[in-house]
């Protein structure tokens, strides 16, 4: 279902959402309802949710005209250590500057870089993925971190959930997590929350 683009291959992957179609449509179905403009992305790897992502994007715009307008910005973070991922993130930077999506990548370990990223953009975002270190400590800050940054309405959206495997980092980081704002759902693997309306 995704083509891929520059060095991404299968060689050395920890896995990515190439391999799984249930999530790629159940991505797709979540940025097609939200038609975002400011997106967070936790964890690049190879690249194939991001290009999905602005492959959705970039068909939302073709039926738009208004959408079509928006610049969509994404905040890809990532800790860079594969020699080619940096090579991918500019390939996606290239290969969409023409369907106004803007790629900004943050390089270094979350624990470093999110926090103060977060203090100077004000507002909220459309879309947050997390998808990165699956060490309990790193996945459980990211998730407190983004989780006011979401508008209402928006996605926090949560990777390699699995709720049978209980002694998964990612689950226990967000079975940690007071939820109480959102509504919660999780299926093949992936664990999101819809941040509520109040008035």
């Amino acid at each position: 279902m995704i083509e891929l683009l520059l060095n991404m291959t299968d060689e050395g992957s920890e896995g990515h959402i190439g391999w799984f179609e249930n999530r790629q449509l159940r991505l797709i179905e979540i940025i097609e309802t939200l038609m975002p403009v400011n997106i967070i992305e936790i964890g690049f790897n190879m690249g194939h949710s991001c290009k999905l992502i602005c492959d959705t994007i970039s068909g939302l715009k073709d039926n738009n005209e208004d959408y079509d307008k928006k610049e969509v910005a994404i905040y890809v973070f990532d800790i860079c250590t594969p020699f080619w991922m940096e090579s991918n993130v500019d390939a996606l930077r290239q290969h969409y500057k023409d369907r106004n999506i803007k790629l900004s990548f943050i390089k270094g370990s979350t624990l470093d870089t999110l926090k103060p990223f977060l203090g100077r953009h004000d507002g909220s975002f459309d879309f947050i993925e997390v998808d990165g270190s699956h060490v309990f400590e790193i996945a459980h800050s990211d998730i407190l971190n983004v989780y006011d940054k979401v508008r209402e309405g928006g996605v926090l959206y949560v990777d390699d959930y699995t709720p049978s495997d209980i002694d998964s980092p990612v689950v226990k980081a967000v079975a940690s997590v007071n939820w109480d704002k959102y509504d919660t759902w999780y299926d093949d693997d992936i664990f999101f929350g819809v941040k509520k309306y109040y008035k």
